[in-house]
């Protein structure tokens, strides 16, 4: 495996070695935090809505339920 340099802060080395059990490696640990970022709200792997969005789904959904009972 190739070595790479990354230049940081104190305060990052610091809050990244908080994160680093023994045993593992730094690529570990910076693996571990890319997974972390991935998994943000706004990322591709996770929707975000809003409190708004929620509440308009859920007048939505009654709409259409109760249209869906009329029709019966």
């Amino acid at each position: 495996m190739s070595r790479t340099n990354i230049p940081v802060s104190d305060a990052v080395y610091d809050r990244l070695a908080d994160h680093k059990a023994e045993g593992e490696t730094w690529d570990d640990v910076l693996e571990q935090a890319a997974d972390a970022l991935d998994e943000e709200p706004g990322s591709e792997q996770t929707a975000c809505i809003t409190p708004e969005q929620v509440a308009e789904i859920a007048r939505e959904t009654a709409a259409e339920v109760e249209n869906r009972m009329t029709r019966r």
